[in-house]
């Protein structure tokens, strides 16, 4: 199977205003503007191919591997910054294996979050990777949602 591919930006750029000039026709723009009439004139389109977005992995991770020992020691001074910055915003933590293939995926503190959550994560990252032992290679995530566990790994 071919990778899929992305239309050229001419290509692109034809449709997004093809799809805003029939918004602005079928008068969509005014009915969310409610009122404003700047935003009648502005419409924004984002076209979005979700085959060709990185959508990561987690994955497991052995108990052997050097980044669990790593983790382990400071999983709890994590959660205390992350409790201390988050409060009731986050539902989970973890260490996995994140990427599109275990072969080439790194470890990684995942943060689990609810949605539409808002902080400063990469202060946030820079100071759960402060808390690490020096030298070591382990990445900081933050995802929103929930997890859940299978047995066959889907």
């Amino acid at each position: 199977m071919d990778a899929p591919s992305a239309p050229s930006r001419t290509e692109l750029g034809k449709a997004r205003d093809a799809i805003a000039a029939f918004l602005i026709e079928k008068d969509i723009p005014a009915q969310i503007a409610d009122g404003d009439t700047q935003a009648k004139r502005d419409i924004d389109v984002e076209l979005v191919f979700p085959d060709m977005c990185f959508r990561p992995s987690t994955l497991s991770i052995p108990s052997t591997h050097p980044a669990a020992a790593a983790y382990e020691t400071v999983r709890k001074e994590i959660m205390e910054l992350i409790d201390q910055t988050l409060q009731d915003k986050w539902c989970g933590l973890s260490l996995h294996l994140l990427g599109l293939v275990k072969e080439r995926s790194d470890p990684t503190v995942v943060v689990y979050l609810l949605p539409y959550t808002v902080a400063d994560w990469g202060g946030l990252a820079a100071l759960i990777q402060g808390l690490l032992p020096p030298g070591e290679s382990i990445n900081v995530e933050f995802l929103p949602g929930s997890f859940a566990f299978t047995l066959d790994g889907r």
